[in-house]
């Protein structure tokens, strides 16, 4: 199936995709998985009973036409598809020769800081990594070390901005006695055949690029038609209330799932820290993503609805052998895990994003 509308796509599967996934797709890990499927919820997720076309309202979408000038890859794009690829092969070597640091360099150091001779917080490290030129520290202190070699002792005497956020420090003259341990530079890989093959799936250049230049303009099509089909669409004043309460739900689900895994804590603990409830962190961090994946999910649903598409027959049961086998439950446990109508309804969904989309008309 092609790619559907980015921000209802990625929700519409989030269920069976994110939240608490008992399979892994290739790419994830062990650690992400088990650890999803530690916080997945008992409360399984619901988008309610309700009729698509009640709420929204579209004619327009089939056959719909597309210029190939305003979808087609730019070079600047796929150039941009290249930097990124080289910039993932990208490591960092120590230097061997005896040079002295110049900006661009990473250098690990040990510093201490000192305020009227004293040690103040926050101010020392070991070990700590740092790119010359990235503006990490304060004015003179990368600078500082530009024209010093690995080995070396260096004093920074410096001065913290007056809108320095620490008010301890704010406009104090400090000294940070710094050692230089080691020097590292970036060492940017050749784009050649050789890197394409060791680092993507095709052999060469050429291969590589075509499938990139595709790539892009089928997302270019895919943003495309979205955009002429939130167009086409008119809809309610209201949406529906349990499909906007699934929409909220399942970010606050998966935003906890991420809490606990990578930060080792829960979203009641994020927002009490924050000051906030829930309801006003979603609506000032993702109120406009909620809105556009629920006005894409109508869309789809009531192109669905007019077009009579269920969840039933052969090929709906070839859809569960396929989830069933990905991941490794019955359809019992698909149903129990994530809901009968949210399974039944991603499968609706790209049946119904396919008819939109194999119509399309690139001229």
């Amino acid at each position: 199936m092609k790619k559907m509308m980015k921000t209802a796509a990625l929700l519409l599967c989030m269920a069976l995709l994110m939240a608490g996934c008992s399979g892994k797709s290739d790419g994830e890990t062990e650690v992400s998985t088990n650890a999803a499927a530690e916080t997945e919820t008992e409360a399984v997720l619901t988008r309610g009973d309700y009729k698509a076309g009640d709420y929204c309202t579209i004619t327009e979408y089939k056959n719909l036409k597309f210029a190939e000038s305003d979808i087609k890859a730019s070079d600047e794009d796929v150039q941009d598809e290249i930097d990124a690829l080289i910039e993932s092969g990208t490591q960092l070597e120590e230097i061997s020769e005896d040079r002295e640091v110049k900006e661009g360099d990473v250098v690990n150091i040990d510093y201490t800081g000192y305020l009227n001779d004293e040690v103040f917080d926050g101010g020392s490290a070991e070990g700590a990594d740092l790119e010359i030129g990235s503006g990490r520290f304060i004015d003179g202190f990368e600078d500082g070390l530009i024209g010093h070699k690995k080995g070396e002792e260096v004093s920074l005497n410096l001065t913290f901005p007056e809108t320095y956020g620490n008010a301890d420090l704010a406009g104090q003259d400090v000294v940070f006695e710094v050692k230089i341990n080691s020097i590292q530079k970036y060492a940017v890989p050749e784009y050649t055949d050789e890197f394409v093959a060791d680092n993507t799936s095709y052999d060469n250049i050429k291969d590589y690029e075509e499938s990139v230049r595709e790539e892009i303009r089928e997302n270019n099509l895919s943003q495309a038609l979205a955009d002429k089909l939130l167009d086409n669409a008119e809809f309610a004043d209201k949406y529906p209330e349990s499909l906007e309460n699934y929409y909220k739900q399942s970010y606050a689900s998966n935003f906890d799932s991420y809490l606990q895994v990578y930060q080792g804590i829960t979203l009641d603990q994020y927002l009490e820290s924050a000051g906030t409830d829930l309801d006003t962190f979603l609506q000032q961090n993702v109120g406009e993503e909620i809105t556009l994946a629920i006005k894409e999910d109508l869309i789809i649903g009531a192109v669905a609805e007019q077009e009579g598409i269920q969840a039933e027959g052969e090929d709906y049961d070839e859809f569960l052998k396929e989830k069933e086998s990905q991941y490794s439950m019955t359809e019992e446990e698909l149903y129990n895990t994530y809901g009968e109508e949210t399974v039944k309804f991603v499968y609706i969904s790209g049946k119904a994003y396919d008819l939109i989309y194999n119509s399309v008309i690139v001229e």
